[in-house]
């Protein structure tokens, strides 16, 4: 077996992995559906209002193209496993539920509808952050030098995506 294989099987992992495999397969439903997945399941203030409150969960789950879904499990799979190893798997999954739940109520107020993970993987690169922050003096220099740069390049990345695309929250 692989160093990457060995790595996906690690059990601090489980939950990122299915998170990733979830959205993999969502992505691949969307485009055998053309489409109709993504209608039915994105963010849209009117139908949140009209009483469909799962469209504040189900487009984390959903993405608009294959970089888009790439750069968001990229970024789940730098930041999840360390938050999972940390928190645990019940912890992480409810961290990143509810970010992903609150971010997509916080877009609320703007006027356009979107999909993608983004806003739940910021919600566990925070959790990281403050991991850290509350441990700093426990870790070992490389550890936290290694988290810093995970949390700095997977900003960066996000914001670009989010603020030079449509339908990506981030304006």
């Amino acid at each position: 077996m692989n160093r990457l294989q060995q790595e996906w099987k690690q059990p601090h992992r489980q939950v990122t992995t299915c998170l990733l495999a979830l959205n993999g397969c969502t992505f691949a439903a969307q485009g055998l559906s053309q489409g109709a997945i993504t209608q039915w399941g994105m963010k849209s203030n009117a139908a949140i209002a009209s009483g469909q409150w799962w469209r504040l969960i189900t487009p984390t789950f959903l993405h608009l193209n294959l970089l888009h879904l790439g750069l968001n499990s990229l970024a789940l799979n730098s930041v999840g496993p360390m938050v999972e190893q940390h928190s645990g798997a019940g912890r992480f999954l409810a961290i990143y539920a509810i970010s992903a739940v609150t971010s997509f109520a916080a877009s609320c107020m703007q006027p356009v509808n979107s999909v993608g993970s983004s806003g739940a993987v910021f919600g566990v690169a925070g959790a990281l952050a403050v991991l850290h922050y509350r441990h700093r003096h426990t870790l070992a220099q490389t550890s936290h030098t290694k988290v810093l740069q995970s949390l700095h390049d997977n900003l960066v990345v996000n914001l670009k995506m989010g603020l030079l695309r449509p339908f990506i929250d981030g304006r």
